[in-house]
């Protein structure tokens, strides 16, 4: 406390926040706080689960916890109960917890519970030169539900800004700047999306077109479509972590183990040495890398030992070749949790999904990307938790002209604003995939087009003309004005063309 209604605070007040010492002498101060300002620790429950679990035993953990948060959700929190009504809250935090899927219960308490004033989205630009996890946020809050409450949202770029512009646009000095934006949203209802995502896109301009885009589907893609995260075998190859945590000495002395061999995930070579190459349970291999848009690549660098409790539910199953191989990791494949747990064999993969997505006609895209990037594949194609695979949940699900939907400039306005990003990275993650609008419902004739121009693409790659083909017809199909395509086209161009 630096007066008596105002508390001021870095990382380091996670000591006054949960410290019952400290929180005993912070009560003898005045208070509740008119006004909290801080910059809490940015840490993730991965890698951290002793910090987390010594906060959950605590009452109030307990009650805020929730799982994949962030710990300076905690802060947000208990800034607010030491407030006063009507008291302000500013943080600077990273942006994520806007649309993760860790902060949904933080996102339903705020929107129930505070009003924002201010938020500014610095989205990549360096508030912290030489600190790791970037995209940070400053918001303005404060206690109790005003659904009247206007905000003013301000939107900072890396390309085009410069220091001078943002600290005259922090101190309301100045209203604009090169590789700034800013507005007024007239209300709190208008700040939430879908789950309560936080919407805090570039300009006004923007959330008519959302709507609009809204409004013309016929679906979401969950109705439509399985969205499946890709394998996790818990142990693709040795690494030099796992000879040092997790194999005794004696055992990579007596098997041999050398860093870097495959386990489950195998090179090509590797697999040929070790006699696996035609064996049922090894499947191609592929990486996020793999994917470009329309088409992905299918020749297989490795391969993976598909081997699955269901199928394999003894190792004695397995041939005499699979059961020597995976004998020599059994120290390391015991270790696994899902093992340690009881639910997989000490020989499975951990997280194996279910194989007919792997093996049928399916749409695969990265978890990160700069662009939409979206490609068809008939062929059997396995990749690790990096990459999703879209299945039809029917055969009325065409997935070629859904392809060319998810590639158009119009998806990617929509996966922009109203994704999930890092940055000007999109993440392209199982909860936006679900909720991305689509249309379906067209005429015979425009339907052959699009999937023609997919076929095209899916066969030679991504041609320019044809893609702006696709992107004509999904501006024509979602009813957008000349201005609102200008809008979408002038954002692609200034994102992904410089």
């Amino acid at each position: 406390p630096i007066c008596p209604n105002v508390f001021v605070g870095n990382s380091l007040i996670q000591d006054v926040f949960f410290s019952r010492r400290l929180e005993n002498k912070l009560a003898m101060k005045e208070g509740p706080f008119d006004i909290v300002i801080g910059n809490p620790p940015y840490i993730g429950e991965k890698g951290n689960k002793a910090l987390f679990d010594r906060m959950r035993e605590t009452e109030f953990g307990k009650k805020y916890y929730e799982g994949k948060m962030d710990y300076f959700y905690f802060f947000i929190y208990r800034a607010l109960e030491i407030l006063k009504p009507q008291g302000i809250l500013s943080y600077i935090t990273t942006n994520y917890f806007v649309t993760a899927d860790g902060a949904v219960k933080l996102r339903n308490y705020l929107k129930n519970n505070a009003s924002f004033i201010e938020i500014i989205n610095f989205n990549d630009y360096e508030v912290f030169k030489n600190a790791k996890g970037q995209h940070n946020l400053i918001f303005s809050l404060k206690k109790g539900h005003d659904p009247k409450q206007p905000i003013f949202v301000k939107h900072i770029r890396k390309e085009g800004s410069n220091k001078n512009d943002i600290e005259s646009i922090l101190l309301h000095s100045k209203k604009e700047g090169s590789g700034m934006s800013q507005y007024i949203l007239s209300s709190q209802e208008q700040l939430y999306g879908f789950n309560n995502h936080i919407l805090i896109q570039e300009n006004d301009r923007y959330a008519p077109i959302l709507e609009k885009i809204s409004r013309n589907k016929d679906y979401v893609l969950g109705e439509l479509c399985t969205v499946n995260q890709g394998i996790v075998s818990g142990a693709d190859k040795v690494t030099k972590r796992m000879m040092e945590t997790k194999m005794s000495s004696e055992t990579i002395q007596r098997e041999k183990i050398k860093e870097n061999e495959g386990i489950f995930v195998l090179e090509k070579e590797e697999a040929e040495k070790l006699g696996f190459i035609g064996a049922d349970y090894l499947k191609p291999m592929y990486k996020n890398s793999d994917i470009q848009r329309y088409r992905t690549r299918e020749n297989p660098l490795k391969y993976i030992l598909y081997i699955e409790d269901d199928t394999f539910s003894e190792l004695n199953m397995l041939d005499q070749r699979a059961q020597n191989h995976l004998k020599r990791y059994r120290e390391v494949l015991e270790k696994r949790r899902e093992t340690l747990q009881g639910r997989r064999k000490w020989y499975a993969l951990q997280w194996p999904r279910k194989q007919k997505i792997f093996e049928g006609s399916k749409i695969v895209v990265p978890h990160r990307a700069r662009k939409n990037t979206f490609a068809f594949t008939a062929a059997p194609w396995y990749a690790s938790a990096d990459v999703y695979f879209i299945c039809g949940r029917s055969t009325f699900v065409d997935l070629r002209f859904l392809l060319a939907q998810l590639n158009s400039k119009l998806m990617y306005f929509w996966l922009y604003n109203r994704g999930k990003r890092k940055g000007e990275v999109l993440e392209l993650y199982a909860s936006p995939l679900k909720e991305l609008p689509i249309l379906f419902s067209v005429n015979n004739l425009i339907w052959d087009e699009v999937v023609s121009l997919s076929e095209k693409m899916i066969a030679k790659g991504e041609i320019s003309t044809l893609q702006k083909k696709i992107d004509s017809i999904f501006y024509r199909l979602y009813q957008l004005t000349e201005e609102e395509i200008r809008v979408i086209e002038k954002l692609y161009t200034e994102n992904l063309l410089k």
